[in-house]
């Protein structure tokens, strides 16, 4: 018996066969296994023998009746159709070494964008940190001093268009009398007119 050849219309039958199906791990037992390579590159053939090949050919034909069985089984198309488009769900043992190779590449790329999108989020996170950090030094600048006329800095400030950084460093100097509101009091209003 000398086995029987597969037509595999899949693609080269080195990327788009199954390989680790026949592995003992494999839960299926297929009931044949491969037994011969013949032609190269993309028009390499595989030949495939029983489990229960008899080694001994049927009168009329070139392989025994097991063997014979293989291209008639439901396994060979199942496979084949497996090996064209598989269901996102099918288990890694029943991929092709192109699919495999296909869905590393679509993890490799998640991986890469999901890295991205942390590390967008670790700063948006560190300067959302950073204002709420400065808003509360604010708070603790406006708790703690004493300055005279602060609601004018901080108008002044914010009609300036002065950030919140700008606008501590203002409440810090003029609460070490190192800055002053360029504004008038009443008193002086009066005295100008």
């Amino acid at each position: 018996c000398s086995g029987v050849m597969l037509n595999w219309a899949a693609g080269p039958i080195f990327k788009t066969y199954p390989w680790s199906v026949h592995l003992d791990e494999c839960t299926a037992k297929l009931g044949f296994r491969p037994d011969r390579f013949t032609g190269e590159g993309d028009e390499t053939r595989i030949w495939l023998r029983s489990d229960t090949c008899s080694g001994i050919s049927d009168a009329g034909h070139a392989e025994c009746t097991p063997c014979r069985r293989i291209s008639d089984g439901k396994q060979i198309e199942t496979m084949e159709t497996r090996a064209k488009n598989a269901p996102p769900h099918t288990p890694y043992q029943y991929l092709s070494h192109a699919q495999l190779v296909s869905m590393l590449q679509k993890f490799a790329d998640e991986k890469n964008t999901l890295q991205l999108k942390i590390l967008s989020l670790t700063r948006q996170v560190g300067r959302t940190s950073k204002r709420l950090s400065d808003h509360k030094r604010l708070l603790m600048a406006l708790a703690t001093h004493d300055i005279p006329r602060l609601h004018h800095l901080i108008r002044l400030a914010i009609k300036q268009g002065a950030g919140i950084d700008e606008i501590l460093w203002r409440i810090e100097d003029a609460a070490k009398r190192l800055y002053h509101v360029k504004s008038f009091t009443d008193s002086e209003k009066k005295f100008m007119r």
